[in-house]
């Protein structure tokens, strides 16, 4: 997307925002900031919220008051709580330097399920193995998106460069134990991709299917790719856009 057609988003979305406000009246008071320096990631029934930074788990009282601060872990990844209060953590493992990279001789992830009271559940690997290229002092990998299904299956979405003109996006889905079931590599739109940035997020979720859209910035072009999964892992490419 060139410099010139993101402002003309830009511009286009604030007008949008202008004239609801217009329609509907003013915008909400704002009612508290909390500075946390984390993402927001879930809000129980009691209006709690609940941020995190890696691994770090912030909650913050629905009046901006700050409750508790736990450590998942202190591997960068997500973090995610489902309805009844467990947390889940998708974290990278260091690796091993090499020179050029990281060496991983087993599975480079893993997913932790800690119970509400901070009980470690279970403690499962996933992900590639061999070699991941360096971004400063740690492996050139991104964590994309972490959810759950109805019955309590997590979806882990990432990313990372294989060459510095190609990459992998892939889905993972673990059961409820937290043994790998499946992880397959998303379909994506044709490269080279020499300056890649985008973003691998799910979409609906079903225990019987999961879609996942990868979207890749590259040379002032948008392209993204909608794909469904089916249960054991197979993708379908259900529509691409390129702008």
């Amino acid at each position: 997307m060139s410099l010139q057609r993101g402002r003309g988003r830009l511009a286009f979305f604030l007008l949008a925002v202008f004239l609801a406000l217009n329609a509907f009246g003013q915008a909400p008071t704002l009612v508290w900031a909390k500075n946390v320096g984390g993402r927001l990631f879930s809000v129980d029934a009691q209006t709690n919220c609940y941020t995190s930074s890696n691994g770090l788990v912030i909650k913050v009282s629905g009046s901006g008051e700050l409750l508790q601060t736990n450590i998942l872990s202190d591997r960068p990844g997500l973090a995610l709580r489902d309805a009844t209060g467990n947390f889940y953590f998708a974290g990278l493992l260091p690796g091993q330097f090499y020179g050029e990279g990281y060496h991983y001789d087993d599975p480079a992830c893993f997913l932790l399920k800690y119970s509400a009271d901070g009980t470690l559940v279970s403690s499962n690997s996933f992900g590639p193995v061999g070699n991941l290229r360096a971004d400063g002092d740690g492996p050139n990998f991104t964590f994309g998106d972490l959810q759950l299904d109805s019955d309590g299956n997590a979806y882990v979405a990432y990313w990372f460069p294989i060459t510095t003109h190609s990459h992998n996006s892939y889905a993972s889905k673990l059961n409820v134990s937290g043994s790998n079931v499946w992880t397959s590599l998303l379909p994506q739109a044709s490269g080279p991709f020499d300056a890649f940035r985008g973003a691998v997020r799910f979409g609906p979720i079903s225990p019987t299917g999961v879609y996942a859209i990868e979207y890749v910035v590259n040379a002032g072009r948008s392209y993204a790719t909608l794909s469904r999964f089916d249960n054991a892992g197979v993708a379908t490419v259900v529509t691409g856009w390129v702008a």
